[in-house]
């Protein structure tokens, strides 16, 4: 998400049509995408792409790219006969959205995807109002009437609620501090957090973070161009969680969606999955039952990438058209690298 300078920069390079020569150097390489809804009904949540949006992208990755499912591309990946442009689109956490509005578009223009579900955010026996945690983290924060919230003690800090731009930039700030804490610790700043706010959550407000249920997941899990994958049980930082909780983790997803879909998940995809979020411990346990895995490091994949922290590319709903390109072609990647920041 590039401040509005680095944007204008990067429209003069769009303009300049040079990114195409970086989008043909980087042919055989596999692009992965990662979206987490499709919805209009969250304006300035930067997970929830608009619906005419996801449409216009998913219209051009039909033409300009091959899109693939993802377990097949990455077998083709390393047996080197991935075709040139092939692309793959994921989802995480299993939004309800994404049955009612990504599906209809992906099967308009023929593109598969794999949705990694949340398992206790589909059977709603997570602690979070039936939300993903850093979703209710900013459904506390919209529906509260402080104009203040104080979690200094928790080392949080202090913010103020004076209106929904401030909200969200709170948000931002609450859950990337809690992300860096051990999980008892994140469990209990998250209730403290649910208690200064006081007045809960609002239905108007978690609608749009709502997940699938399971009989809409069998459901979407029978659609040709769909693959389910795993996200966990309850999305922590894995790397946060003592060994013997990470392998629950890890381990009870897969069986979950196993028993509920009635297929064994062979895909999963690491929480938050920066390069702090997994370790070599970690997949290790998850090289043990599953074939891949993807992070949300961002760059395009090759032969040389480990299969198990793939990298890719995520698509939030402050992006136009030509971004989109630019980020699919490879050109912010080889910006950043050139900048040192990978």
């Amino acid at each position: 998400m590039p401040n509005p300078l680095k944007r204008a920069l990067l429209y003069c390079l769009y303009l300049s049509r040079l990114w195409l020569l970086v989008r043909w150097a980087n042919r055989n390489r596999l692009v992965i995408l990662m979206y987490h809804g499709v919805s209009d009904g969250a304006p300035g949540v930067w997970t929830q792409v608009g619906t005419a949006a996801f449409e216009e992208q998913m219209a051009y990755l039909r033409a300009r790219y091959a899109p693939a499912d993802l377990e097949t591309a990455v077998t083709r990946l390393y047996d080197r006969t991935l075709p040139a442009y092939a692309a793959a689109v994921t989802f995480d956490d299993g939004f309800h959205n994404n049955l009612t509005n990504a599906l209809p578009v992906l099967k308009r223009h023929s593109v598969p995807a794999t949705i990694y579900v949340t398992t206790s955010f589909i059977d709603g026996q997570n602690r979070f109002d039936g939300l993903i945690w850093t979703d209710y983290v900013y459904a506390l924060l919209l529906a509260t009437d402080r104009s203040t919230i104080d979690l200094t003690d928790h080392e949080l800090g202090s913010f103020e609620l004076t209106d929904r731009r401030s909200r969200g930039s709170a948000k931002k700030a609450i859950c990337g501090a809690l992300k860096r804490l051990p999980d008892a610790e994140r469990q209990q700043a998250l209730t403290a957090l649910a208690h200064r706010c006081g007045n809960g959550v609002r239905p108007e407000d978690a609608a749009v973070f709502a997940p699938m249920s399971w009989d809409e997941v069998r459901q979407i899990a029978r659609e040709p161009l769909i693959a389910i994958g795993a996200h966990t049980v309850e999305h922590p930082i894995l790397t946060r969680l003592p060994r013997d909780r990470m392998i629950e983790e890890i381990s009870t997803s897969q069986a979950v969606i196993q028993t509920e879909t009635g297929c064994l998940p062979a895909l999963f995809a690491y929480p938050n999955g920066t390069k702090d979020d997994f370790n070599d411990e970690i997949k290790e346990v998850v090289a043990e039952r599953y074939s891949c895995a993807v992070s949300t490091v961002e760059g395009l994949n090759d032969a040389a990438t480990d299969r198990y922290e793939l990298r890719r590319i995520g698509i939030g709903a402050d992006m136009p058209l030509w971004e989109f390109k630019l980020c699919l072609s490879g050109t912010y990647t080889l910006i950043a690298r050139i900048l040192g920041r990978t």
